[in-house]
């Protein structure tokens, strides 16, 4: 039976969790490019409206406030909205970050860890992908909970289902690596992951 989780705050107080979301830093660092390359649009635009060049001026002055309106709005620093799976010592998370929602799988559903490159539903690239053994009620509550569409996941086997996930914000071979040996290597490895990834 699948664990339904309806907050991920209650989720995140666990201690001993791998989170695949984007390193903090990376993320922080972007997003305060893309803010400061906003703003100086901004000014470059005001500037060219001053000098009289006013339909250049207002088109740049346009763009540039949606990209530092969009950059600022609070939910885009929120880091958890992009979380996709979360493991600890039993369960295996699939995680819907903006809807604050995650499924739990028992880890000895995982079937297989797929290396393998994919293509996702909306164009992405999917690093690596999970085969999970779902029975009806678990792929049920997958697609009602999660929204996954028929496209993201598909079934190799019987009663077997592909789940793919990008590297968010990770180096591929990293990463897949790293959660090639939690999986495979046990409890034991969750400190040990964790800490390679913050490197």
């Amino acid at each position: 039976m699948a664990q339904q989780i309806d907050d991920l705050k209650v989720l995140l107080r666990q201690k001993k969790l791998f989170i695949l979301k984007p390193p903090m830093l990376k993320y922080f660092a972007t997003l305060g490019v893309l803010a400061g390359c906003a703003l100086a649009g901004v000014v470059w635009s005001l500037w060219q409206i001053q000098q009289g060049t006013v339909r250049v001026g207002w088109i740049g002055l346009f763009f540039s406030a949606v990209v530092l309106l969009l950059v600022a709005y609070p939910r885009n620093w929120r880091v958890d909205r992009l979380i996709s799976l979360i493991i600890d010592d039993h369960w295996i998370y699939l995680v819907n970050g903006p809807k604050n929602q995650a499924l739990g799988i028992r880890r000895d559903q995982l079937v297989a860890f797929n290396k393998q490159r994919m293509p996702g539903h909306d164009g992405a690239i999917l690093g690596f992908s999970l085969d999970l053994h779902l029975g009806a009620e678990e792929l049920f509550q997958l697609q009602q909970q999660l929204g996954a569409r028929q496209e993201s996941w598909f079934e190799v086997g019987d009663q077997i289902y592909r789940i793919g996930f990008t590297c968010n914000w990770h180096g591929r071979k990293k990463l897949i690596r790293e959660i090639g040996r939690l999986l495979e290597g046990g409890d034991d490895k969750l400190d040990e992951l964790k800490l390679a990834l913050s490197n």
